[in-house]
């Protein structure tokens, strides 16, 4: 394998929008209908400058994910830049390649996600990678006897969730009980 496939790749997003296109297959942005793929970078500086050119009116926090190539589902390819239009220039001009993800990110490839803090007219990378987690909503799902699930409460803390679901279970019901990131499609 080499170096570059071992590196990690970086994904920015508004938080509302990460929570809000998590699916059956990962996390799919509407750039990946439209465009065939998600738009990722190489670098730290590289992600610090798309920040810049792209994300610079957005008021609510823009996350970073990082990604670990190997251990993603989708095919992840190296390429020239897909500039998306009204965006800035700034990082382009190394000419660098950019990791575009042909296919839905799956959660369990984000080793880390934070938000990205202002600096200027820029962002400044953050000290720490958290878990993807803290910045999704979490759901409880109940199972009936027939495999069937249903969607008991969405948008909790992972902490709140998981008390649900203890809750639940203690009751002992036949159903059984689970918590998993809030989705926007249904379950599996």
């Amino acid at each position: 394998m080499s170096d570059v496939a071992r590196a990690l790749v970086y994904h920015l997003v508004p938080a509302s929008q990460l929570r809000s296109r998590i699916g059956r297959d990962g996390y799919a942005p509407a750039s990946l209908a439209s465009e065939g793929f998600l738009h990722c970078t190489a670098t730290r500086e590289l992600t610090l400058q798309v920040a810049a050119d792209y994300f610079a009116g957005v008021a609510e926090p823009l996350l970073v994910l990082a990604i670990d190539p190997a251990k993603l589902v989708a095919p992840l390819r190296f390429e020239a830049p897909a500039p998306i239009a009204g965006g800035g220039t700034q990082h382009l001009a190394s000419g660098a390649l950019f990791p575009h993800l042909y296919g839905a990110l799956n959660l369990d490839a984000v080793t880390g996600a934070a938000p990205l803090a202002r600096s200027g007219a820029g962002f400044a990378w953050p000290d720490v990678l958290g878990p993807l987690a803290a910045w999704l909503g979490w759901s409880v799902w109940r199972r009936d006897e027939h495999g069937n699930e249903f969607e008991m409460a969405r948008d909790l803390a992972q902490d709140d969730a998981n008390r649900l679901v203890a809750d639940y279970e203690a009751r002992g019901h036949k159903q059984s009980y689970r918590a998993s990131p809030t989705r926007s499609a249904d379950p599996r």
